[in-house]
Parts: structure tokens; C-alpha cells; sequence
């Protein structure tokens, strides 16, 4: 599944974030990357990767 603001996952993005197979990136900005992923149920989800600055 692919459309104008869903990108194809790049060879460095995670396959997998939890139990959700990512199957593409919706965005990306200061707080981390989005992704477009499906659940074990084909579910359909948003899981999001933070990006940690060090702070915590």
C-alpha cells in the first residue's frame, strides 16, 4: 500500500516496531518518524519512533 503521503520504508528504517510490520513512512520530523504499519489482526496502525535527544 502506497500513496502520495505514504513513502516506501528506506534500507535503514525498522521493519518492525512492536508487534506492527511497518509497510511504509507517512512523516518524519523534530519528534521522530511515523510509520504506517499493520497489527497481527491486519488492523491498520500509526507507530511512532521517537527520536531521543540524550535528556532522559
Amino acid at each position: 500500500m502506497t500513496g502520495p503521503l505514504i513513502q516506501p520504508l528506506a534500507p535503514g528504517d525498522p521493519q518492525h516496531l512492536g508487534r506492527h510490520q511497518l509497510i511504509g513512512l507517512l512523516g518524519h520530523g523534530g519528534m521522530g518518524r511515523v510509520y504506517l504499519g499493520v497489527s497481527p489482526g491486519d488492523a491498520s496502525a500509526t507507530p511512532r519512533q521517537n527520536i531521543s535527544d540524550g535528556s532522559n
